[in-house]
């Protein structure tokens, strides 16, 4: 068997064991708030409703990418959460297989790549989101996705490339609106990048992205007779929820003040939540783990923003471009880890970067670090 595959399936029956095991031993979050808002929307969907929450005031904002992921399961497998939660631990190992790949493309070596899939199947975050009934799996495997596919775009320039992109890009902004203006973010840097000119691939991506999400646009326009909140009032309901001193008082300062926390706040850690005491309380021990998770957690940080150092190379910058827009969106908007959690694949492999570049710089363990 290919050793590629190997990997790749190693990865996905690991991730695989992890969630029976999670399953089976620790305490599994409710279908409340957001995950119930989901659900609802994917029944009423089988049902012929339509993507809502609930069939007498209609919600807009339940973007349908997940509701129908959904639905497809509970189609062929039942009305049955835990197998919702058994796919997502598979696309959690489907996503760290992706990482693989990408970390291979980029002439890491097996060890490195490996370490990076690895990495990802085995991500605290990652682990939970895979049990909850969320888009944060799903949407991260589509971001993984649209990154390789970006990295792909850059080396080879062809129709199909760009097309792919942009279709994969549609697809994330689907499950979360967030996304809805990074092609235009991503379109501003490759017209920087091509010299402060627009090719015909680059409208290409755009394109296809605008196809991808236009039923759903023109059908609320239609239904709502409301164009622009579709694209801008989730991010009005979550400045209004984060912000209500800022509307209320006019509090500009409390606002500049909000916007810095926010800056840094992105990159809390996280395991400091109410499930978290919860499993500290059950299980004293785990706190040792939630301990070392915020220790890698950093660490990887601190290797990625080195990786700034590397900006020049391609692949690097346009990493960056992705992760910055989270950042950007995320210090407008409430930031909390789940929302920096589909970026974190991307900031492993920029931090391998920095440790391979150190390494073989200072001739530490090269045999290791070297490419292929």
């Amino acid at each position: 068997m290919n050793k590629n595959l190997s990997v790749i399936i190693f990865l996905l029956v690991l991730s695989l064991i992890i969630g029976i095991f999670y399953l089976g031993f620790f305490p599994i979050s409710p279908v409340v708030s957001d995950a119930k808002t989901y659900d609802e929307a994917a029944l009423n969907f089988l049902a012929g409703k339509g993507i809502v929450s609930l069939e007498e005031e209609p919600d807009k904002l339940v973007y349908p990418g997940y509701p129908v992921f959904l639905a497809l399961i509970y189609k062929l497998f039942g009305h049955n959460y835990n197998t919702v939660r058994m796919i997502q631990f598979l696309i959690t190992g489907i996503t760290g297989g992706l990482i693989y790949i990408i970390a291979s493309h980029l002439k890491f070596n097996k060890f490195l790549s490996f370490i990076s899939g690895l990495l990802v199947v085995i991500w605290p975050y990652f682990i939970i989101h895979s049990t909850l009934i969320v888009t944060e799996t799903l949407f991260s495997f589509f971001i993984t996705l649209s990154a390789f596919l970006l990295l792909k775009f850059k080396k080879n320039q062809t129709n199909k490339e760009a097309v792919f992109l942009g279709l994969s890009l549609g697809a994330a902004a689907l499950i979360k609106p967030e996304m809805l203006l990074f092609p235009f973010w991503l379109l501003g840097f490759l017209w920087f990048f091509n010299r402060f000119k627009i090719s015909k691939l680059h409208i290409l991506i755009l394109l296809s992205f605008l196809l991808l999400i236009s039923p759903w646009l023109i059908g609320n326009l239609t239904r709502f007779k409301d164009f622009s909140s579709e694209f801008f009032l989730s991010f009005k309901s979550s400045w209004d929820n984060a912000y209500p001193e800022v509307e209320k008082q006019s509090d500009l300062k409390y606002l500049l003040k909000s916007q810095v926390q926010n800056f840094f706040l992105f990159w809390n850690p996280g395991a400091g939540g109410f499930r978290a005491k919860e499993l500290v309380n059950k299980y004293p021990w785990i706190d040792i783990l939630f301990w070392s998770y915020r220790a890698l957690f950093f660490l990887i940080l601190f290797g990625g923003f080195l990786s700034l150092r590397s900006i020049k190379k391609k692949w690097v910058s346009l990493f960056w471009v992705l992760i910055s827009y989270f950042w950007a969106v995320h210090t407008i908007m409430y930031p909390t880890p789940r929302h920096t959690v589909p970026i974190i694949p991307l900031v492993i492999l920029l931090a391998f970067l920095s440790l391979k570049d150190f390494c073989l710089k200072k001739n530490l363990l090269s045999n290791l670090f070297q490419g292929t």
